[in-house]
Formats: structure tokens, sequence, C-alpha cells
């Protein structure tokens, strides 16, 4: 995967994000904090991006150009091919998006920018962005350009006194999530979710302890009336904390629960999924860090096939210099199955970006 944000750009192969990125928080220097400021995805060691509107408000517009190639559309495992007989169906994929957000600017980039540093502690923080992706199958094949379909996400998020002691968030955010069904078919399983959720952060003292409780209602519906059967709502509830053992080493730890619901339990099972993580993350130099978590998780399914097992987070970033930056690692996970119970994923992945003037970051990735 190839993303490019910037004001401007120029066609790629692969994939062509064009726009200014979305906000973030910079450190305030070239040299990271911690290694979670090496490399992030969130580019947070360099200057807040985006084309500042007002003292106090960043406009983050983006166009997207990608590719894709898809070695098992329809999810199929080996059984499932023996069954029908032939192969795993294949497929390139193409994806054209267009989107931007409003957000208010960071307390670090309003000091940044000379204003005042009284006007700069924010009591409110508001974000909203707003995408669509239209996703193009390419095939001979009938039933996978059936697949072929519009995807859309949105967001809206409400921090209150994000720079003090005690805050608290208010957000809500929906997904319109194309999706190709379990085995071949022209039909699809494309779903619609929307989640609300509240989060309360505890930074006592100088901010060298750091603990979060996080709860969110979701609800989960399939278009096609002959899935309303696996629309489901579900509850998450997690709890964790970091702890800025020295200057440049964070230790972090977060349990979550939660409770999945469907329609109808006797086609699709409920689950009450349960994870816990414990890690750290550091600088082996000045430019240099990794990430390593690890935990235990459990799908919590009463019946059929349920997931119990590790999982697992580690990833080494490098700034390699200024304006450029690598990492790349491994992540093990489960999630709740569209249809079946769940799935399993093993996710390698590495990523590289490269600063474009003041305003623009362009990332390449793949996984």
């Amino acid at each position: 995967m190839l993303k490019l944000w910037g004001i401007v750009g120029a066609a790629l192969p692969g994939l062509l994000v064009v726009g200014v990125a979305s906000a973030q928080e910079s450190s305030g220097n070239d040299s990271p904090a911690s290694a979670d400021d090496v490399a992030s995805d969130s580019g947070n060691t360099h200057e807040e991006l985006g084309v500042k509107l007002f003292d106090s408000l960043v406009l983050h517009p983006s166009f997207e150009v990608s590719t894709a190639y898809q070695p098992n559309v329809f999810f199929e495992d080996d059984q499932d091919v023996a069954n029908r007989g032939g192969t795993k169906t294949s497929a390139t994929v193409l994806r054209f998006g267009v989107g931007g957000g409003i957000a208010t600017a960071s307390a670090k980039r309003m000091e940044a920018e000379g204003l005042d540093k009284s006007a700069s502690r924010q009591k409110l923080a508001f974000k909203g962005d707003v995408n669509l992706l239209w996703n193009q199958f390419l095939s001979s094949d009938r039933a996978v350009t059936a697949q072929s379909d519009m995807g859309a996400s949105a967001l809206l998020s409400l921090r209150i006194n994000p720079e003090g002691a005690l805050s608290l968030e208010i957000r809500d955010g929906y997904t319109r999530a194309v999706t190709p069904p379990p085995s071949k078919s022209e039909q699809d399983v494309d779903h619609d979710k929307n989640e609300v959720g509240l989060g309360l952060r505890v930074r006592p003292g100088g901010g060298a302890l750091e603990g979060y409780l996080n709860y969110s209602f979701g609800l989960d519906f399939f278009e096609r009336s002959g899935l309303s059967f696996s629309n489901r709502s579900s509850h998450s509830l997690s709890a964790g904390g970091r702890w800025n053992w020295l200057p440049r080493t964070q230790i972090n730890a977060e349990f979550q629960g939660g409770l999945i619901t469907p329609n109808a339990a006797s086609e699709k099972d409920p689950s009450s999924p349960v994870r816990a993580m414990i890690g750290a993350s550091s600088l082996i130099t000045s430019n240099a860090g990794a990430v390593l978590r690890f935990g235990y998780g459990n799908g919590g399914y009463g019946n059929g096939p349920s997931f119990a097992g590790f999982l697992a987070h580690v990833e080494g970033r490098m700034n390699l210099s200024s304006k450029m930056s690598v990492s790349g690692g491994y992540k093990h996970d489960f999630s709740d199955s569209v249809l079946a119970n769940y799935y399993e994923d093993h996710n390698f992945f590495g990523r590289y970006g490269v600063r474009l003037g003041t305003r623009g970051e362009a990332k390449f990735s793949g996984e």
C-alpha cells in the first residue's frame, strides 16, 4: 500500500493519496520524547499538518487513488475451495476516494505559532471527518465485479479540557463497509456500523502517570434483509494506564471486555470477548525505538469454535532524518466475523514517511 499526503501531488503507480494530513500533535522539536513518537503513524515528530482557517481551526482535505491485490476475495478456507472445486478467487482492486476534516488546532501548534500561551489552554477540542471511497474490483468474473461499491466513514469527536489533569471525550463514528461474502457469490454482505463512545482520562501531577476508561456502544446492520439475523449490538469497556517510567520509556497496560449480541442467537452465536495486554515502548537511540506489547485474548463464544490465545504487537521505528521515517513489525489479533464466529489476523506491516514542504506528508505502507 502506498499513501501520499500533501497539498499537491503527482500520479504514482500503486496507492496515491493527495491532500493535507489529519490533525496531529507535535513534540515541538525534532527529537522524539518516547518510542511512540518515533516514525509513528500520525507523524507526530513533525509540526502539526493541515491548512489553518482561523487561529484555532484547521482544515484537512484528502484525495485518494489506490490499488491492491486480493488473493482471496471471498475469504474462503481450503475446505470451502475443495467442496466447490477450483482455486481461491483473486482480483485487483482500485479505490478512488475523497474526504476532509475540520479540527481545532492543538495547544502545541498554537504555542508554536506564537499565540499567547493562555489562549492555547484549550477547554474544548473538536474534530470532524467525512470520507467516501469507491472500491472497484477488476476481473472477468461477474461474482467478483459485483462486489464493487461505495464505502464511507464519518467521525465526530469532542474533548473537554483536553490538556487538563482530567479530560472527557464524546465521540460518534459511522462506517459503511464494502464486504464480499464468505463464499463465491454475486451477492455482497455490505453493512453499516455506528458506534458512540465516552472516554475519561486522568493525568495526575506532571503527567508521568495516565489512566483511562472508555465505553462504547455499537449497532451493526446488514443492508440485505436476508442477513438481518446477523445484525448485532455491542458493548465494549476498556481500562488502562501508561507510566513514563524513564524519560524515554513508557510502560502500558490495558484490559478490554465486551458483549456482542446478534439479532438471532440461533443463527449467529453471541460472544463476550476479552483482551488483556501489557507492554512497553522505549527509545534505543535518540532516533530509533521499539514497541513490544503482549497479552491474551478469548473470543467468549458459547457454541462452536472460539479464539483463545496470545495477542502481540512488535514494532521497530526509526527516524532516518528530520524529514524521513520508517517502521515495521507484526500484529496478532482476532475479531468477530460477519457470519462465522471469529477470524484471526496475522499482520506483517512496513511503513515509510517523508515530509513534503511545511504542510504535507507522504506515507508509503504495505501489509
